[in-house]
C-alpha cells in the first residue's frame, strides 16, 4: 500500500508532494505540515484532501 500511495503523490502537482509525504509518510499533522511550511493549516488541510481523493480514485473508492 506504501509504494501505491507514493506513485499517487509523485503524479500529483509538484506544490503537493512535500505536503502528502509529510502527511502520510511521515505521520505529521496538518499544523505541524503548515508549521513547516509558514502557510496557513487550512492551506495544508486542502492538499490533504485533494490527495485523498486522487488515492481513493487511484484505487477504485
Amino acid at each position: 500500500m506504501e509504494r501505491l500511495i507514493i506513485e499517487v503523490i509523485e503524479s500529483l502537482p509538484e506544490e503537493y508532494q512535500f505536503v502528502l509525504r509529510a502527511h502520510y509518510l511521515g505521520n505529521k499533522s496538518s499544523e505541524e505540515i503548515a508549521a513547516i511550511l509558514g502557510v496557513p493549516a487550512e492551506s495544508v488541510a486542502r492538499i490533504i484532501k485533494a490527495g485523498k481523493a486522487a488515492l481513493a480514485r487511484e484505487i477504485g473508492l
